[in-house]
């Protein structure tokens, strides 16, 4: 369940074996919570948590708790970087939220038209993540 944390080093060396083997990509604490357009933080939460819940009913997956301010990763061939805030590269969008499904192993990135608001989230696999930001006070 807290695996990654176990990937930032909170965990106890007896697990750093598991860790290892777990680790996917690298895992680092980033800034602050925060939703762009939304300027108190619970409306912020309530949000995200809305997004969670449409998406996690539509890919048919749990989506976890974690939010994430940003995600390095590769796509056939071409290496990304989203971060919540700033426009997407692949979809000349901003960023609204990250998010991830632990049992499907992949991050939803969302944007306006792809996945906050309507339609599905961008999709990228555990496997092509070279780095995931976490925020550090979600």
């Amino acid at each position: 369940m807290f695996k990654w944390l176990r990937k930032l080093g909170g965990d106890d060396a007896d697990g750093d074996a598991e860790a290892a083997a777990d680790a996917v990509h690298a895992v680092e604490p980033g800034p602050g919570f925060f939703v762009p357009g939304h300027a108190d933080r619970a409306a912020a939460a309530e949000a995200v948590d809305a997004i969670a819940e449409r998406l996690g009913r539509v890919l048919k997956g749990a989506v976890s708790e974690q939010r994430y301010a940003g995600l390095v990763y590769d796509h056939d061939g071409t290496r990304y970087r989203s971060d919540v805030g700033e426009i997407d590269p692949r979809t000349g969008e901003t960023v609204v939220c990250i998010l991830h499904q632990d049992e499907r192993e992949q991050y939803l990135i969302c944007t306006p038209k792809r996945g906050a608001d309507a339609g599905l989230p961008l999709l990228v696999s555990d496997t092509e993540v070279e780095k995931a930001v976490v925020f550090r006070d979600s």
